[in-house]
């Protein structure tokens, strides 16, 4: 014999939050900045378990982005070899060893993308920590005012020697330091300490 009971409707309530209380980083211009937005948040307030959640997410984000982001030449350096970035308060007890970054370049007559590969010395990239340290976490510096810093004039120093002074001591370091999430750095130039 079967029985039959009568079946109740469950009742479902549920909180309808407001977009600011759980949407960070509204600036974001893609997916993949709002995600590393998202890591350098938690870094900054120390929870390891976030910031670890959201490092899986953008590398699965990136490994079914693939095809994309091969397409974007505007890709950040890629570091082959060098720190990778645990332990993030470490990094201003400087760096042991060299660095090897791989970066993108756009052929202007063909629009092929090309990777190079470049060689960062310890001691340019630890020169330009020991400018870093000297910035306020949260405030937004000129690329002339790190010049100053670094002991030289933007434009006849570091912009005129742009393969020897350019390349080496300020821009594949800062470029490292972006990655790392220890500064976020703008296009226009702007750097902005973050921890």
């Amino acid at each position: 014999m079967v029985e039959i009971s009568e079946v109740k409707k469950v009742e479902k309530i549920e909180r309808v939050a407001e977009s600011k209380d759980i949407v960070f980083g509204k600036s974001a211009n893609s997916m993949r900045d709002w995600i590393s937005k998202m890591i350098r948040k938690f870094q900054r307030e120390h929870n390891l378990e976030y910031e670890l959640v959201f490092k899986g997410i953008l590398e699965m984000y990136n490994k079914f982005h693939s095809e994309q982001k091969d397409k974007n030449y505007e890709l950040e350096l890629e570091i082959l070899t060098g720190w990778q970035g645990k332990g993030v308060t470490e990094i201003y007890k400087g760096f042991d060893n060299d660095f090897k970054v791989r970066e993108p370049r756009k052929d202007k007559k063909t629009g092929e993308i090309t990777w190079t590969t470049h060689s960062v010395s310890k001691e340019n990239l630890n020169n330009m920590i020991k400018v870093i340290k000297k910035l306020e976490i949260g405030k937004t510096y000129k690329c002339y005012q790190i010049a100053k810093l670094m002991g030289m004039d933007w434009k006849n120093d570091v912009w005129r020697n742009r393969s020897k002074i350019y390349f080496q001591m300020y821009y594949h370091p800062v470029k490292i330091l972006e990655k790392l999430n220890v500064i976020e750095y703008s296009g226009r130039g702007d750097i902005k300490r973050l921890i």
